[in-house]
């Protein structure tokens, strides 16, 4: 039985995101990778066209993940409040490397299209209606995304020392209350 069948790719993503937490993308080596998962380059390549193109589909299940743990809970997406800070924060608590894989991967080049990142629907466009941002949207989503996951990833780095609940009122302070009233 080929060795795709039988999840080798699942087994070099798993490696991967192992590894993440400990070395830069650009450290990881296929060589590495195929070892710790225990396939050959041949399965490697029969699921990935390189390391970037493993971080790339790294980085859409994980966002599949986060937003499947929030969809169950969270209907209304133009509501992003203090609760649902916190249970972002803590699930990115609990999953530190899922973080990483975003921080370091290409969903914080500027040239990623906004509607191919998976966390545009239902976090980042609610935020830039709020601010009311048409004419300069590509500016101001930049200039949100790089500040709160710069504030997220700073947290994290030094242990998540302060409370999720802390965290989010700062975070809180940078993204503006809906139109019409709070929440």
């Amino acid at each position: 039985m080929p060795e795709k069948s039988v999840g080798g790719g699942e087994r070099i993503m798993r490696e991967f995101e192992k590894l993440l937490p400990r070395k830069p993308v650009s450290g990881i080596t296929v060589t590495e990778l195929c070892r710790l998962a225990g396939v050959n380059r041949s399965t490697f390549y029969a699921n990935f066209d390189d390391v970037y193109d493993l971080l790339w589909k790294t980085e859409q299940k994980m966002a599949d993940e986060i937003y499947r743990h929030f969809l169950d809970w969270k209907t209304d997406s133009s509501v992003i409040n203090r609760e649902y800070l916190i249970r972002m924060l803590d699930y990115l608590k609990e999953h530190p490397s899922v973080y990483r894989a975003f921080y370091q991967g290409s969903f914080f080049l500027e040239d990623v299209p906004q509607e191919k990142d998976p966390m545009w629907n239902f976090f980042y466009l609610p935020i830039l209606k709020r601010l009311g941002a048409d004419e300069n949207r590509d500016y101001t989503f930049i200039f949100f995304k790089h500040g709160f996951w710069g504030a997220v990833g700073s947290w994290i780095r030094k242990g998540c020392r302060e409370d999720s609940g802390t965290v989010a009122d700062m975070l809180l302070l940078g993204v503006p209350a809906p139109k019409g009233g709070t929440e």
